[in-house]
């Protein structure tokens, strides 16, 4: 059994797979692309996913990629361009997003520590963190005032 910091391990390396796929031609399919996912996570780890925690990250993968533009278009209010992001970071910002606005049984806070967890991981050398930070909190603060 995975933790949920694991499973978001997971739903990251398929975000990244998925959109490091340039030619259409070369595309995989959703599924293929989260399940070689999962398959590289439990490479040489003693842990396996149930299929409860399978369905959690398949949700959370496909509804990043349908509510893709919806996400790409909230982020780009706090970024000078979502081109001079690193694709690394996007997709912890998209995953963030989208549990913050669509995943009811997570609770903001961790979302947004759990952003920063995997920015300080996945990309630890840039400073990234301070960066994810201040996107996650100023989205936060915003959404707050709207409520």
């Amino acid at each position: 059994m995975l933790s949920r910091r694991e499973l978001r391990e997971i739903i990251l390396t398929a975000l990244n797979y998925f959109f490091a796929q340039k030619e259409e031609s070369e595309k995989f399919e959703e599924e293929d692309v989260l399940n070689y996912a999962v398959e590289v996570y439990l490479e040489n780890k003693e842990k396996e996913i149930t299929p409860e925690q399978m369905k959690f990250v398949k949700k959370i993968f496909q509804g990043i990629l349908n509510k893709k533009e919806e996400l790409d278009e909230k982020i780009s209010k706090y970024v000078k361009s979502l081109d001079t992001l690193m694709d690394v970071n996007l997709n912890i910002l998209r995953l963030a997003f989208y549990e913050i606005d669509f995943v009811e049984d997570i609770p903001d806070s961790v979302s947004a520590n759990e952003a920063i967890n995997l920015v300080k991981k996945y990309n630890p050398e840039t400073g990234s963190h301070k960066l994810i930070a201040g996107v996650v909190g100023a989205y936060l603060r915003d959404k707050v005032k709207q409520e």
